[in-house]
């Protein structure tokens, strides 16, 4: 039998991983152009009450998974698919 896979969006999958994070004093952000970008990657995350960099270069669907916020028949949809 074949498995089906079911496609997030990367806006669904940000908001979970947001709130997966927020129970732990964290919030993710996602990098803007330029330097910012260079250095943390696209993604980040910050601890909230020091407000210092906790994760940087952060693969989106790999640390959904590491959250346990993506199933295993889940996967990120790409924009342009």
């Amino acid at each position: 039998m074949t498995e089906r896979k079911v496609p997030i969006s990367e806006r669904a999958l940000f908001q979970r991983i947001q709130r997966r994070l927020k129970k732990e004093g964290q919030k993710i952000f996602r990098s803007r152009a330029g330097m910012q970008k260079m250095n943390l990657g696209t993604y980040y995350t910050v601890e909230i009450w020091t407000n210092t960099v906790k994760r940087y270069q952060i693969d989106l669907e790999d640390f959904g998974r590491e959250c346990s916020v993506v199933a295993d028949y889940e996967y990120l949809k790409q924009n342009g698919a």
